[in-house]
């Protein structure tokens, strides 16, 4: 579930996705022409509760989009224009 908040005075959007399973057609149509994201960062790579040896289950297995990689969700957000362009 996400949110698009919209300035009604100065026609500025925020969008607000504090949890993201992975890329969609829904995610990249929430984050189209807003001025502002807030997006979920919880993981940098889908193994590193493994790694640390905290847990077991990687991060997608709990509903999160890794950050880093080149399917994360930084290279995805990296191809969006800035500034609501």
């Amino acid at each position: 579930m996400g949110l698009r908040i919209r300035d009604p005075r100065g026609g500025g959007v925020l969008a607000y996705l504090p949890a993201v399973a992975g890329a969609s057609s829904g995610v990249h149509d929430a984050l189209q022409g807003a001025s502002a994201v807030f997006f979920d960062g919880t993981f940098w790579s889908s193994d590193e509760l493994i790694a640390a040896k905290l847990g077991t289950r990687r991060a997608e297995d709990m509903a999160h989009w890794p950050v880093g990689g080149a399917s994360g969700s930084l290279a995805f957000l990296a191809k969006l224009p800035a500034g609501g362009s």
